[in-house]
């Protein structure tokens, strides 16, 4: 239980932040080809990282990993906060030093998330708990998203409280920080899997999660294609979704705000409900009717104009989102032993972060900045799920009975 709460209270505020940085660099400075370059530097950068954390995840407590993650968020962001209020003003290198340190910090906290709540949690449980990752993580995300929008306005029905700047939203997200520790520290557990002890370097036990993931290459197969729809959600929210509500929609920071949370909700239902529609026996099934409504959203969202529908189609890929992200971890969990799950989600992490640098790459040049081209990215994400599809389709039984042996 505090495990949840001190990750929900630290990702409602960091929500608040890259929703604010977002907007603040692509539309109030007007600087959506450098964001996009943020962006592709700080993804290229997981891609190491990445790799790296996965093996720090597999060999230390991850209690203290998760200890260490917060402090360091705690001090750049109150840092950067405090040197707002100094200069009485944001700049875009408070932005960078925000962004960048939320995204490193992105790249362990979530493959040790994981890996600890399978640790720590019994099997018969594991799709319980990661519907209730999903179901905070998104009530999370929810609650950012609304909130961004009002700071960012500065006003909630007829009351105005006048617009937050970006220095002010970064010295709350310290705050959570803070509060996530003392959570942190409360937490006590036992160790119900067997752990990597080792003492392997950190080359030979990264060469070790690669070993175990080409000799079970239906297993890899399986976590780089399900990945596809996290890839284009994240590169569609930090990146496309601004530009879009813009210059296609013309929407401002608000509808971004409330798109958001739209987002959010479609994912905190499908936290909810997922379970009730399909069942542990029927993963595979599951994921494949994700993949194929997802399919349809991308596409819609490059042809529609209304605002309303704007949220209804957002909301339901956030269900698709969350409902990948619960029935994959869940199917992940139930056939990689926990002394390689840091190490194998890393892996699928680095894989997903290369896709990302490429369609970044595509989606920030200078055909999809003019106009509002950017909704041709829309069609690319279609297309790229719809391979999911495919591959779930021709490998269905393949991928069925690998689950079903594994209980």
């Amino acid at each position: 239980m505090y495990l949840l709460i001190a990750n929900a209270v630290s990702g409602v505020s960091q929500g608040i932040s890259l929703i604010s940085i977002t907007w603040f660099v692509s539309n109030t400075l007007g600087k959506p080809a450098f964001f996009g370059t943020m962006f592709l530097a700080a993804t290229l950068f997981s891609i190491p990282w990445g790799t790296y954390a996965g093996t720090l995840v597999d060999k230390h407590d991850r209690k203290k990993i998760m200890l260490f993650i917060q402090s360091f968020g705690l001090i750049l962001v109150l840092g950067t906060a405090l040197a707002g209020f100094y200069l009485g003003r944001d700049a875009l290198w408070m932005a960078m030093i925000v962004y960048f340190s939320t995204v490193v910090a992105y790249n362990i906290h979530y493959p040790n998330l994981y890996a600890f709540a399978q640790e720590i949690t019994e099997k018969e449980n594991y799709s319980k708990i990661t519907s209730w990752i999903e179901i905070q993580g998104q009530t999370s995300f929810a609650i950012a998203g609304a909130l961004g929008a009002i700071l960012l306005e500065g006003k909630i029905m007829n009351f105005d409280f006048g617009k937050w700047s970006l220095h002010e939203i970064f010295l709350l997200d310290a705050a959570t920080y803070l509060v996530a520790l003392l959570f942190l520290f409360l937490i006590k557990y036992e160790s119900l899997a067997e752990r990597d002890k080792s003492k392997a370097n950190i080359f030979n036990r990264l060469k070790d999660g690669f070993v175990y993931l080409t000799s079970s290459p239906k297993i890899l197969l399986f976590g780089v294609i399900t990945g596809v729809i996290f890839a284009g959600s994240l590169v569609t929210g930090m990146y496309s979704l601004p530009i879009l509500i813009k210059t296609f929609i013309g929407g401002t920071e608000k509808v971004y705000g409330f798109t958001e949370g739209a987002f959010a909700l479609g994912a905190l239902m499908s936290g909810i409900f997922i379970f009730s529609v399909f069942s542990k026996k029927n993963l595979v099934l599951g994921l494949l009717m994700l993949h194929i409504t997802a399919t349809v959203c991308f596409f819609f969202m490059g042809i529609n104009q209304n605002v309303i529908l704007l949220y209804i189609i957002y909301c339901i890929v956030g269900f698709t989102n969350a409902g990948t992200r619960i029935l994959r971890v869940t199917y992940l969990f139930n056939v990689i032993p926990n002394k390689f799950i840091g190490r194998a989600n890393s892996i699928f992490s680095v894989i997903n972060a290369s896709l990302r640098v490429i369609l970044i790459s595509i989606f920030s040049s200078a055909f999809f900045i003019e106009d509002d081209n950017i909704r041709y990215a829309m069609f690319i994400l279609s297309a790229l799920v719809f391979i999911g599809v495919l591959v779930l389709s021709f490998n269905f039984n393949i991928f069925r009975k690998l689950n079903q042996s594994a209980h």
